[in-house]
């Protein structure tokens, strides 16, 4: 069907889209949509019906199954990406936990190296003293020291001294 249309708005364009779709031609009049004929219904058993009808059926069946295993294919990637997501954060916690204490354990190797260090540092006690010195400290003149470990001062219970303030 050809047919000018001037651009007059769309009310126009509108009613010939109208009339065409009923059957009509502009300048005609439209025809009435009427019921179906018997000859245009198919009759029940109608082989070619119920096979078209079944065809409907199993195409809706299958798209809905589609879309069933399409939502379960989803959801089980989104569950292993979260699985996945877990045991790296599990695993990042399991080394962070594992370095933290490999860093407790040097640091108490070295307050153990230092403590023993100390330990073996030479210190200086006299007769009746309650304390054990430094070598330059002002509280040993005038006394023979005598010379020791700090481990074997403090095994004789003896203390820090506080004035040249001996470890």
């Amino acid at each position: 069907m050809s047919t000018r249309v001037f651009r007059l708005g769309m009310v126009p364009v509108l009613l010939l889209i109208l009339a065409s779709g009923l059957g009509c031609t502009p300048g005609t009049p439209a025809k009435t949509m009427s019921a179906p004929t018997q000859s245009q219904v198919p009759a029940p058993g109608d082989a070619a019906a119920d096979q078209a009808e079944a065809d409907a059926a199993a195409a809706i069946k299958a798209a809905a199954h589609k879309a069933a295993t399409d939502k379960a294919a989803a959801a089980k990637a989104a569950a292993d990406k979260a699985a996945a997501a877990q045991a790296s954060g599990k695993a990042a916690a399991s080394k962070a936990a594992a370095a933290k204490a490999a860093a407790s354990k040097a640091a108490a190797e070295k307050a153990a190296a230092k403590q023993a260090a100390l330990d073996r540092m030479v210190v200086y006690t006299t007769s009746g003293g309650s304390s054990y010195h430094q070598s330059f400290c002002s509280t040993l003149r005038g006394e023979s020291p005598f010379k020791t470990t700090r481990a074997k001062a403090r095994a004789q219970g003896l203390k820090p001294c506080s004035v040249c303030g001996s470890f």
